[in-house]
């Protein structure tokens, strides 16, 4: 497939791909960690997984044994205070947003 730059105005980083669709070419992805407090009803992982429909949603990780989703977005699409709105409203049982970094397991020396 061949791809040209796409004859938008000057801030736009979109190409045109040879069966002329555009392509988005710049991104900023962030990642938002949530923890819950009980694991998802069959409901609301239903509704959990409509999410993944969202324009600019890119990802839901969750982890069972730590309580938390991880929801990775793109951040020129969307913000927090919207991904937050939309995984309150799938009835997820969210009790705080903790930093990635604190979800890290320490590194060994």
């Amino acid at each position: 497939m061949q791809i040209t730059p796409h004859a938008g105005d000057a801030e736009d980083d979109s190409v045109l791909s040879e069966t002329g669709l555009v392509i988005m070419a710049s991104m900023t992805t962030v990642e938002i960690l949530f923890r819950y407090a009980t694991p998802p009803t069959a409901q609301a992982g239903f509704a959990l997984s409509g999410l993944r429909e969202v324009y600019g949603i890119r990802h839901l990780e969750f982890d069972r044994a730590a309580h938390t989703l991880r929801v990775e977005y793109d951040a020129t699409r969307l913000n927090a205070a919207t991904v937050t709105r939309l995984l309150s409203q799938t009835g997820l049982e969210v009790v705080e947003e903790i930093s990635p970094a604190l979800a890290q397991p320490a590194a060994t020396a």
